[in-house]
C-alpha cells in the first residue's frame, strides 16, 4: 500500500475567512441610514481578510461619536442621510482626523456627484450598485497607504 500524500498548503492564497499575517487589517466604521445596506456591507467586509470592521453606524451624529473614540483606518459612509449628509462629516472627519481614510458610497453615480465627493475632502468613491466590484481597488489602495503609516 502506497503512502498517503503529503498535503501541500499554498501560502499565496487567501481564502475568505482567513487572516493575511503580513498585511495589517484596516480598520472600518461603516456609516448608512439603510439598515438593509448596513447588514450587506459589513457582512460582506467581515469575509475580507483585510478589514475589521470595528463599529457601524446609522446616523450622522453617532457616527461622529464612534470615529472619534475609534479613529479608524477607514472610514465608509452612505452620502445620502438624513440630518447629516456624508459630505458634510467627510469634511469633518477630514479635519478632526486627517489620517482616516473616508471612502463615499452613493446608489447615485453622476459626475456632479463624484465632484461633490472630491470637494468634501472624500479619498475615494464608490457606487452601491458596482460595489463588489469597484470596492475591492479601493481597499488595495487604503492597505497600501496604511502599511506606510
Amino acid at each position: 500500500m502506497a503512502a498517503a500524500a503529503e498535503p501541500v498548503f499554498s501560502t499565496t492564497e487567501t481564502r475568505p475567512g482567513t487572516i493575511e499575517t503580513d498585511r495589517k487589517r484596516i480598520s472600518t466604521v461603516v456609516v448608512d441610514d439603510s439598515e438593509t445596506f448596513l447588514q450587506v456591507v459589513c457582512e460582506l467586509l467581515e469575509l475580507d481578510p483585510l478589514v475589521d470592521v470595528v463599529a457601524r453606524a446609522d446616523k450622522g451624529g453617532e457616527a461622529i461619536e464612534t470615529v472619534l473614540k475609534l479613529k479608524p483606518d477607514m472610514i465608509l459612509m452612505d452620502v445620502h442621510m438624513p440630518y447629516l449628509d456624508g459630505l458634510t462629516l467627510a469634511w469633518f472627519f477630514g479635519q478632526r482626523l486627517p489620517s482616516a481614510r473616508v471612502v463615499l458610497m452613493s446608489t447615485d453615480n453622476t459626475p456632479e456627484l463624484r465632484d461633490a465627493c472630491a470637494d468634501s475632502g472624500a479619498w475615494d468613491f464608490v457606487h452601491k450598485e458596482n460595489f463588489r466590484q469597484e470596492f475591492r481597488a479601493t481597499l488595495e489602495r487604503v492597505s497600501h497607504e496604511t502599511e506606510r503609516q
